[in-house]
C-alpha cells in the first residue's frame, strides 16, 4: 500500500503468517538523482524513531569497501555503490524496531521494520517446516 512518512512516499507492507501479523514495513519509494539525499532521509526516519522509542540499541555504520571512508564528500556515492550500509534499532517489550539503509541490486533501499518479539517465533517455526518438508 502506497502512504507518506514525513512527508516521504513509501510501500507499507504487513506480513502475515497463520493469520497473525508478525511484521510490517515501510519502503522508500521516492528514487534521488543524489545519493546523498538518501542519507538525509535515513536520517530523519531515525530521529523519529529516536524521538518515539528512545536512544537505539544498535546504531552502526558498517563499511563493506573503504576506498570513500574519508572523503565525507563522497559518502553518498559510497552508498549507491554498495561500499556502506547503516543500520539503527530499537527494541520495546513487544516489538523489535530497525531503520535500514543500503545498496540492493543497484537501488539504494531505505527500510523501516517492525516485527513482533512473540510471533517471530513462529516466522522462523514456518521457515524451518518448509526446509524439512517441501510440499
Amino acid at each position: 500500500m502506497q502512504t507518506q512518512i514525513l512527508g516521504k512516499n513509501v510501500e507499507l507492507d504487513y506480513l502475515f503468517v497463520q493469520n497473525k501479523l508478525i511484521g510490517s514495513s515501510y519502503k522508500l519509494e521516492d528514487n534521488y538523482l543524489n545519493p546523498e539525499h538518501f542519507i538525509v532521509t535515513y536520517q530523519k526516519f531515525k530521529d523519529a524513531l529516536t524521538q518515539k522509542y528512545g536512544p537505539a540499541q544498535k546504531d552502526e555504520i558498517v563499511w563493506l569497501n573503504d576506498v570513500y571512508r574519508n572523503q565525507r564528500r563522497k559518502r553518498g556515492l559510497a552508498l549507491s555503490l554498495g561500499h556502506v550500509e547503516y543500520h539503527t534499532s530499537w527494541e520495546t517489550p513487544d516489538t523489535m524496531i530497525s531503520c535500514r539503509l543500503k545498496e540492493r541490486n543497484y537501488y539504494v533501499e531505505c527500510l523501516v521494520e517492525y516485527w513482533s518479539k512473540e510471533l517471530s517465533v513462529l516466522q522462523q517455526k514456518l521457515k524451518n517446516e518448509e526446509k524439512i518438508d517441501p510440499f
